[in-house]
């Protein structure tokens, strides 16, 4: 299913819009209101202005549990497997406090395509296994395509909600394909308020970190501290407690792409 506003185009299964009703398309799903730095005009510059290192505050105010009509944030979840996608299906691994599904979407460029039209498993998934998600893009001129998941999804209230990653080191998953992607962290200080968030102008300055893919399934793995923003979007410091999303963001500049993706996970903290 497509959607369209203005030259936003956003692609769903007819399975997940059934589940989730039009609600989330609009909290799960945004295009970006300020172009990314290698798109923006001469006032954006790649890494201008002033920035919100690791865990840095940079004069923002405190944060409390409290995003939009959300009523907490959940407690510390242990399990670390999002998605192994051998069921096939549009949801996260079903974990109590984390109720997730995957989503796609891009920028709308006329001649823009993208392969699935919406989100699907395919067969051929990492070390034998059978379903793994293979998402390609070329052509689209503005910002791009994108294949993300929301992590807490509040059905009888139509939004998304918080969700609490400080148990974890960072993020894992099994990728092969071609080009560039962006590994992408939502959190509510770079959201806008309209989407559940808390940032009011210069907003989806997300925290990312790059992986360059190869032909052969290889392992990525990402430590939060390797997170930062680009620098075009208002500061904000990269609240664990507080994660809303996870995009694999594939920019105007790296495409054509493709990119297979298996074995979504948290990274477990070390015991020793």
């Amino acid at each position: 299913m497509w959607l369209r506003e203005g030259s936003r185009v956003v692609s769903f299964s007819r399975a997940s819009t059934a589940a989730l009703g039009l609600a989330v398309f609009w909290s799960c799903v945004a295009t970006p209101r300020e172009p990314p730095p290698q798109l923006a005009s001469s006032e954006h510059k790649p890494f201008g202005g002033e920035r919100a290192g690791f865990g840095e505050a940079l004069g923002t105010r405190v944060v409390d549990e409290n995003v939009g009509r959300c009523q907490d944030v959940p407690a510390l979840d242990q399990d670390p497997l999002l998605a192994d996608f051998e069921q096939d299906s549009i949801f996260l691994r079903p974990v109590p406090g984390r109720h997730g599904s995957w989503y796609t979407a891009n920028d709308g460029s006329p001649g823009g395509k993208q392969v699935p039209e919406s989100y699907a498993a395919v067969r051929g998934g990492h070390g034998g296994s059978n379903y793994a998600v293979r998402y390609q893009v070329e052509g689209f001129g503005d910002w791009g395509g994108v294949l993300g998941f929301q992590l807490r999804y509040v059905p009888e209230a139509g939004i998304k909600c918080p969700f609490n990653a400080q148990a974890f080191e960072g993020i894992s998953f099994m990728a092969r394909g071609s080009g560039r992607i962006r590994v992408g962290l939502s959190i509510p200080e770079t959201t806008p308020s309209d989407q559940e968030g808390r940032c009011q102008r210069s907003c989806w300055d997300s925290h990312g970190a790059y992986v360059f893919l190869t032909e052969e399934w290889k392992e990525q793995r990402l430590a939060w501290a390797d997170f930062a923003q680009q620098g075009w979007g208002t500061p904000a410091r990269l609240s664990l407690k507080e994660l809303l999303a996870v995009n694999f963001a594939i920019g105007r500049q790296d495409q054509p792409a493709e990119l297979w993706l298996d074995d979504v996970r948290f990274i477990q903290r070390s015991t020793k």
